[in-house]
Parts: C-alpha cells; sequence; structure tokens
C-alpha cells in the first residue's frame, strides 16, 4: 500500500513539474517595510476589506473618480492602496495574465 502510494505521489510530482510555471525574465520588483507611505489602524479602515489575513482592499466601490481623456474605452481613473500586513512573512500580489492589459 505505501509503495502504491509512493508512485503515485512520484508521478504528480512529475506532471507537476511538466506544468510548472517559467521565471520571469526580468527580477520582480520587491518594496519592504522601509518604504510604506502609511499605517492603517484596522483591517476594516476607511471601509477596506481584508483579505486572507494579511492584506486590505480597497471598497469595491470608490467615489470621486477623475475623467482622463486619450485612454478609450477606459476613461475614468481612481488610486487606492493596498495595505499589507506588516510581519516576516512576504506577501506576493500578482495580475493574472488576461488582465494585465485591462
Amino acid at each position: 500500500m505505501r509503495v502504491a502510494g509512493l508512485l503515485c505521489f512520484i508521478a504528480l510530482s512529475g506532471l507537476a513539474a511538466l506544468e510548472a510555471p517559467v521565471a520571469p525574465a526580468t527580477p520582480l520588483p520587491t518594496v519592504g517595510c522601509g518604504q510604506i507611505i502609511g499605517a492603517a489602524k484596522s483591517p476594516r479602515q476607511a471601509g477596506y476589506r481584508p483579505v486572507l489575513g494579511y492584506i486590505s482592499v480597497p471598497p469595491s466601490y470608490l467615489a470621486q473618480v477623475v475623467h482622463v481623456h486619450g485612454f478609450a474605452p477606459w476613461v475614468y481613473w481612481r488610486k487606492a492602496g493596498l495595505v499589507v500586513r506588516n510581519g516576516r512573512l512576504a506577501v506576493t500580489v500578482s495580475v493574472p495574465k488576461a488582465w494585465r492589459k485591462r
């Protein structure tokens, strides 16, 4: 029984290695804790929503958008920060490839 389980594990590991993502050609940008621009007293401050216990994302609706020209069909712009809980664990933020030009 243990041998069958080990063989199954080895087979699945081999399949996972075949589908492993290729490392990016350029190094990913890293922001250290010394580069913070503000602090939040709570993960829910200003309507932010906690995600996975380490990150807070902006509210689903953000007022005060700015109208911009020359970026149709995206004619409005709004900047909002991402809150990351400080600690020893690194947080990786990525955007799905299909969304990178949205």
